[in-house]
């Protein structure tokens, strides 16, 4: 049972990206989580924005800023994810973005959920 939730947890965020980010400090940790969901939440309701208005410079800037701090934090789903959006974007593909962009919003409260719980 173990591996598994290992594996899952995994495919969500990498631990030791996090841990070598934060020299393995609890308190700076939970910090960088805080302000990492804070600032992704803030930007991917501004994506939301541009979806809707299917503004495709925005919808990939905004893609491009979650890809980036997802990648330096170790978030793997959101990386992913954000990867996905800023393709999508340059290929103008709406209706795509539309459903992907409401994946990201759960794989961001999936993070939260799950890094907190292994600190």
């Amino acid at each position: 049972m173990e591996n598994e939730i290992n594996s899952i947890t995994k495919g969500i965020y990498n631990d030791d990206i996090l841990r070598r980010l934060t020299d393995d400090n609890v308190d700076e940790i939970m910090s960088t989580i805080k302000e990492f969901i804070s600032n992704t939440a803030s930007q991917i309701q501004s994506l939301k924005t541009a979806v809707f208005y299917e503004n495709r410079l925005e919808v990939s800037f905004f893609a491009h800023l979650i890809k980036v701090a997802s990648e330096k934090i170790g978030a793997v789903a959101l990386y992913l994810k954000s990867s996905l959006l800023e393709n999508a974007a340059n290929k103008k593909d709406f209706d795509f973005l539309k459903s992907v962009v409401k994946e990201l919003e759960r794989s961001l409260d999936m993070f939260d959920k799950i890094v907190k719980k292994s600190f």
